[in-house]
């Protein structure tokens, strides 16, 4: 009996090195599919950075037109004395438009005064 069963497990342990050891399908697509998962993630948070780096960029550029427009200012008011200077600010009209429609509209406005100042 205990030959039979020394043979029975040598004949186990023969087949189970001779089996080929590796993924089966099922192991494959979970793990593609986990691969999948993870780039897109990567992919995402790329974005991200790029995105914030955009946003961190342009506030660095607002900050030194800042600095700058500080400078010129300090440098354009350092010889004012009070009482003995006059200051002239002169503003700079900008239009701006929310919509086409609002454009169109002042632009037919102003074309209806120039054909009544004819």
């Amino acid at each position: 009996m205990r030959n039979c069963l020394v043979g029975n497990h040598l004949r186990s342990m023969y087949s189970r090195s001779s089996r080929r050891s590796g993924f089966s399908l099922a192991e494959l697509v979970v793990s593609i599919g986990v691969l999948v998962l993870m780039l897109a993630l990567a992919g995402e948070i790329f974005s991200l950075t790029v995105k914030s780096s955009g946003q961190a960029t342009a506030l660095t550029k607002v900050s030194q037109l800042m600095r700058a427009f500080e400078r010129t200012l300090r440098a354009d008011l350092a010889g004012v004395h009070p009482g003995q200077s006059l200051i002239l600010i002169q503003g700079n009209p900008v239009n701006a438009f929310w919509t086409p429609e609002a454009q169109e509209a002042l632009i037919d406005c102003l074309d209806a005064g120039h054909a009544r100042a004819r």
